[in-house]
């Protein structure tokens, strides 16, 4: 089984995350939390492309 260094918790700031969130998560998993902002733009895109390919197949 393969082990990770660190969790990465990606947040596009819908629903912020607190450190008592963050720290809940380093308590269950004992493993440093990482937190990156992201925003949706890449999942849109991604989501018209596949929407466009089964309307137009």
């Amino acid at each position: 089984m393969e082990q990770c260094d660190k969790i990465i918790v990606l947040d596009a700031g819908i629903d912020p995350i607190n450190e008592e969130e963050v720290l809940a998560l380093y308590d269950c998993v004992q493993l440093p939390v990482e937190i990156k902002q992201i925003d949706l733009e890449y999942f849109k895109n991604t989501i018209i492309k596949t929407l466009k390919a089964v309307i137009s197949p």
